[in-house]
């Protein structure tokens, strides 16, 4: 369901031969072919990045595999978001600019970005039910996931850093690890953290880039838009994409959708029509997916899938699997797990 764009793999990748591994036999087991890494375009489905990372992670000593990334991170490692968060006029604009267009990235990659009188404050997050799934799926640890959620932190910073041409004015970072290690590649106090964020110094925010082009930017938005439309998905995906993110939020209403695809409720609701969908089957259908593939894990059980998908108890829940699959999440699940012992 989430994707990672083939050039973040690279980077992986690389780094991951730059300490002397053989990435060949990882990519086996994750079920990775170059022919499906040679176009830069492309995307790879998340869940077998996240394998390749786990898989070095598990077989090799790399404790800090996400620092290693940096030193091959160049403004081209992103489509045109690096191009055009280069041509931005300031450090404020590279940053809402980065914001727009983080999917470019990875599908799941959700940012917000929050100026405010000192200080600016940018997070960077993956939607916590895709996280659940792949998690189940791959039978992860959190200590795995933390290091991931580690490489977008500094994959990031080294974008940034290779855009901009300037020190970052960093007054804090959070990180899911803080370590000696971290905090002089930062050159920033780091804090150890759930939520993966930095703090930019208002007062250099505004500070001109020295590749600041307006027309060379706004190109690079189209190109950036352009991609996005024909490898992220049509209005369906994108809805589907945010559904994912605001059901484990708590807030996942029409409203809220609208606002996080800059555009209004009416609109939202007309292009979804012209596509043969409503809003509520689109959130069905993800509420659906994501609770076969989170009963597929019995460590989980059907109150927690329940909760994390927005239903107020296990009563609500029941009711609506069953009008999607004609079959109580338990009896779902017992059949599944009769299905694998044949």
């Amino acid at each position: 369901m989430s994707d990672i764009l083939v050039n973040w793999v690279r980077l992986v990748l690389a780094a991951i031969a730059s300490n002397g591994v053989d990435v060949a036999p990882l990519l086996r087991q994750a079920g990775l072919t170059p022919s499906m890494l040679a176009d830069g375009n492309a995307r790879v489905p998340a869940i077998q990045v996240y394998q390749v990372w786990y898989l070095a992670q598990e077989q090799q000593a790399m404790p800090m595999l996400a620092l290693d990334i940096a030193p091959f991170v160049t403004a081209g490692s992103f489509h045109a978001l690096g191009f055009g968060m280069a041509a931005s006029a300031n450090l404020d604009e590279a940053l809402q600019r980065f914001q727009r267009y983080a999917s470019v990235m990875a599908s799941q990659l959700r940012v917000s970005y929050t100026p405010e009188p000192s200080a600016a404050r940018l997070r960077l997050e993956a939607s916590p039910l895709v996280i659940s799934y792949e998690q189940s799926e791959l039978g992860i640890d959190d200590r795995h996931l933390d290091s991931f959620r580690l490489c977008a932190l500094t994959t990031f910073v080294a974008l940034l850093r290779t855009v901009i041409g300037q020190q970052l004015p960093l007054l804090e970072v959070g990180s899911p690890i803080a370590n000696a290690d971290l905090r002089q590649w930062l050159a920033a106090p780091t804090k150890r953290s759930r939520q993966t964020y930095l703090v930019f110094d208002n007062k250099r925010l505004p500070t001109a880039l020295h590749g600041s082009n307006s027309l060379l930017a706004s190109v690079q938005d189209n190109v950036v838009e352009a991609y996005l439309r024909l490898f992220i998905g049509d209005i369906k995906a994108q809805v589907a994409a945010e559904v994912m993110t605001l059901l484990a939020a708590g807030n996942c209403s029409l409203a809220a959708v609208a606002q996080r695809l800059q555009t209004n409720e009416r609109q939202l609701q007309r292009q979804l029509k012209q596509n043969g969908y409503s809003f509520q089957q689109v959130v069905d259908e993800v509420r659906f997916d994501v609770a076969k593939r989170l009963l597929s894990n019995r460590n989980i059980t059907v109150l927690e899938i329940a909760l994390r998908l927005g239903f107020s108890d296990a009563a609500n829940f029941n009711r609506a699997f069953k009008r999607w699959s004609s079959q109580s999440p338990t009896a779902w699940r017992a059949q599944q797990d009769a299905t694998k012992d044949v």
